[in-house]
């Protein structure tokens, strides 16, 4: 399986030189891609990758990116420019967005003073994150303990290529960044391959929790409609978020095969029943749950 590796530059974690110079708060961007692309900064056409400009305005922009191969999918979401920084992306595209692949790096004051944070958020959620090659962990992830300096971040998920990038962490500063794996595409020969081969994972071994499934029991029996269903996730499980974003905190958890009480639907999350918290609700990624109707 092919590995996407990205260098950012580590002006990513430095302040920009000159920004105090501007009457308003500014900052600057820095867009790379693996083939030549259009780039959109809401409405203003930037030119075609690579693209580094300086002074941008501080706000969230609507980033979009049109390849010069139109064989390609395009890309679109959301860049935000903080003062005195410096937002990199790097995008590689690919025949559908499924199978494209990137990262935006973005950089803020610490939350912790003198710290040298990084954050973490991933498409798809709950991917082994590693740093220096040991795992630290399922996205989403902040770290707020490591020494200021160069790492090699990696994300690895079954069905994913692989990424990796090298990053530079200064205190005073928090990292964050967002990666979008892409997934990786099957030919017929590696999908029968999957149906024999057991898939061996570097990821810390899950504990068992305590179940019923100890004992003999029947197929579970179907709620009423409609319901969500938990599919197969690289975990074996899947977080039950206090909102619809990968970032809000963890509520629970659901296993494979678990069916919950179908609520509404919101950018591709499902709000479901669910007693496990305080409003008796909660929301999962459409990315591992399907809504039986």
């Amino acid at each position: 399986m092919r590995v996407r590796t990205f260098i950012i530059v580590g002006t990513t974690s430095l302040f920009l030189s000159g920004c105090t110079l501007f009457k308003h708060p500014t900052g600057g961007i820095k867009i790379t891609s693996n083939v030549s692309a259009n780039v959109f900064l809401d409405t203003d056409a930037l030119g075609m990758t690579p693209v580094d400009k300086q002074p941008v305005d501080v706000k969230t922009y609507t980033l979009k990116m049109v390849p010069s191969d139109s064989t390609l999918a395009a890309y679109q979401g959301s860049l935000a420019v903080t003062s005195g920084f410096q937002t990199t992306v790097n995008w590689t595209f690919a025949q559908s967005q499924d199978q494209s692949s990137g990262l935006i790096i973005e950089s803020d004051v610490a939350h912790t003073k003198n710290a040298a944070e990084l954050e973490i958020v991933t498409t798809p959620d709950n991917v082994p994150v590693s740093i220096d090659g040991e795992n630290k962990g399922f996205s989403p992830l902040v770290l707020d303990t490591l020494d200021e300096g160069s790492y090699t971040l990696g994300f690895s998920a079954p069905g994913f290529s692989p990424l990796n990038t090298t990053i530079r962490l200064v205190k005073g500063l928090r990292l964050v960044v967002t990666a979008k794996l892409g997934r990786a595409p099957v030919t017929t020969a590696s999908a029968s391959a999957l149906l024999t081969t057991p898939v061996l994972s570097p990821t810390p071994t899950v504990i068992p929790q305590p179940t019923s499934s100890s004992k003999p029991s029947a197929t579970p029996k179907p709620i009423a409609k409609p319901y969500v269903l938990i599919l197969t996730t690289p975990t074996g499980f899947l977080r039950v978020r206090s909102a619809p974003d990968s970032t809000a905190s963890e509520i629970g958890r659901l296993n494979t095969g678990d069916m919950a009480p179908y609520l509404k639907t919101s950018n591709n999350w499902f709000n479901i029943k669910f007693s496990g918290s305080a409003s008796s609700s909660g929301w999962v990624s459409g990315q591992y749950a399907k809504l039986v109707q």
